[in-house]
C-alpha cells in the first residue's frame, strides 16, 4: 500500500522544464499511448481553442514521479444550456498511467482519480470523462477500470471499436470486395507514405482543403490541422495520400498515428468528386501494408456503430461508417472503458434532457 506522506501531486504542461519528464513518463508508462503524447495534448489545445486550460499533474512518489495524468477543462453544451467539463475535445481523457511496477495495489491510482475529481471541481468542470484504451489490451484492465467505477461512482460509458492485428496476412482477410476494388482502381493514382520532414506545407494544406471541403466546413481552428500533421511529422505516425494520375490532384489524404508498435484511424479527408474511385479504400489499404512493413501489431479503426443504446443513437452515416470499417477488421473488437461521473445536479439534470430529447428522437414518440 502506498505510504501517502510521501505521495505528491506536482502540475505539469508538456512544454519546456515540464516537457522532459512528460515524455519520460509516456515512454515507460506501459498504459500510455498516442494520447498520453505531448504532440497529441497540443492537437487538443489547438482544437479546443481559448476555453482550454491545461490541469494536468505528475504523481510522484517517494520523491521520484511514477505517474502521469492529463486532465483538461474544456467546453460542455448541452442544448442551451453551456459550463466546463474535464476532457479532451470534448471526448474523455486519456486514463492515468503509471510506471511498470509503481503502483501494484492500484493505491496511486485511486488517489490520482481524487485529485483529479478535485482539480476538475476547483475549475468549475461539471463532468469528468477517463478512457482507458492501452496500446495491448491487459487481463487487468476490467478490474482496473471496474475498481474505480465502484470506488468514485462513476458509469460505464464504454464502447466497442474495430480493431484489427496486423502481421504478413492482414490483407487477406479483407472483405473480397475491398480486393476488386484495389485491383481496379489503384491503376489510377499514385499512392505515397509521408512522415517527418517529408511532409511539406503544400500536402498539409491540401489535407486541410479536402477535410473542410469533404465534412461540408471548418469545425475547428486551422492551428489543429496543423497539430494534427505535426504529430506525424515528429514520428507519431504517418500521412497516406492519393494522387490522380489524370488530374494530378490530390484525391485524398489519411491520417495515421502509430505510437509503440499499434496504430490508430485519426483522420481521414477525399475529395467528393473521387468518392466513386474508391479513395478511401486506397488509403486504408496503403495504411495497412504500412504498419506491416514497419512491424505494427494492431490497427484501431474506430467506434463500432453495432446498435443503439443509450449514451449512442447511431445514424445511417455512423452505420455506414462501421459497416466500411468491418470490412477490414472484419470481427476484431477492442473494448475500449470509458467512465463518466457528473459533478454538478443542475448538469446532470440538463444532460438527462439533452438525453431524453435524443432518445425520443429515436423512439419517434
Amino acid at each position: 500500500m502506498a505510504d501517502k506522506s510521501t505521495l505528491r501531486f506536482l502540475d505539469v504542461t508538456p512544454e519546456e522544464s515540464g516537457l522532459k519528464v512528460w515524455e519520460d513518463l509516456v515512454e515507460r508508462c506501459p498504459d500510455a499511448w498516442y494520447m498520453h503524447t505531448p504532440a497529441f495534448y497540443r492537437y487538443v489545445a489547438a482544437a479546443t481553442g481559448a476555453q482550454f486550460e491545461n490541469a494536468s499533474f505528475i504523481v510522484e512518489n517517494e520523491g521520484r514521479p511514477v505517474g502521469l495524468v492529463p486532465l483538461a477543462l474544456g467546453p460542455l453544451k448541452l442544448g442551451d444550456y453551456e459550463t466546463r467539463e474535464a476532457s479532451y475535445y470534448g471526448g474523455p481523457l486519456p486514463w492515468p498511467c503509471f510506471l511498470n511496477g509503481a503502483d501494484k495495489d492500484w493505491e496511486l491510482e485511486l488517489a490520482a482519480f481524487a485529485e483529479a475529481e478535485r482539480r476538475t471541481a476547483q475549475r468549475g468542470g461539471k463532468r469528468v470523462r477517463y478512457m482507458l484504451s492501452p496500446p495491448k489490451p491487459d487481463d487487468d484492465d476490467q478490474r482496473r477500470f471496474a475498481r474505480i467505477i465502484a470506488k468514485y461512482h462513476y458509469l460505464d460509458t464504454g464502447y466497442s471499436s474495430h480493431w484489427m492485428t496486423i502481421d504478413s496476412d492482414s490483407e487477406t482477410g479483407i472483405r473480397d470486395r475491398y480486393k476488386r476494388y484495389i485491383k481496379k482502381f489503384s491503376k489510377g493514382f499514385d499512392l505515397r507514405v509521408s512522415r517527418g520532414e517529408d511532409i511539406d506545407d503544400n500536402l498539409e494544406q491540401a489535407y486541410f482543403d479536402l477535410h473542410v471541403k469533404d465534412s461540408g466546413g471548418m469545425f475547428r481552428p486551422r492551428e489543429s490541422y496543423t497539430e494534427m500533421v505535426n504529430m506525424a511529422r515528429q514520428g507519431l505516425g504517418f500521412l497516406v495520400s492519393a494522387r490522380s494520375h489524370d488530374s494530378g490532384d490530390i484525391a485524398g489524404v489519411l491520417v495515421v498515428l502509430e505510437h509503440k508498435g499499434h496504430a490508430y484511424d485519426a483522420s481521414v479527408a477525399v475529395e467528393p468528386a473521387f468518392q466513386d474511385a474508391f479513395v478511401s479504400h486506397l488509403l486504408k489499404w496503403q495504411a495497412i501494408r504500412t504498419l506491416a512493413k514497419d512491424g505494427a501489431q494492431s490497427y484501431e479503426l474506430g467506434r463500432w456503430a453495432e446498435k443503439a443504446d443509450w449514451n449512442w443513437t447511431p445514424d445511417q452515416k455512423n452505420f455506414g461508417i462501421s459497416f466500411f470499417k468491418h470490412g477490414w477488421s472484419r470481427d476484431g473488437m477492442k473494448s475500449v472503458r470509458v467512465a463518466e461521473k457528473f459533478l454538478d445536479q443542475e448538469a446532470l439534470n440538463h444532460y438527462c434532457a439533452a438525453l431524453s430529447r435524443t432518445a425520443a428522437d429515436y423512439f419517434e414518440c
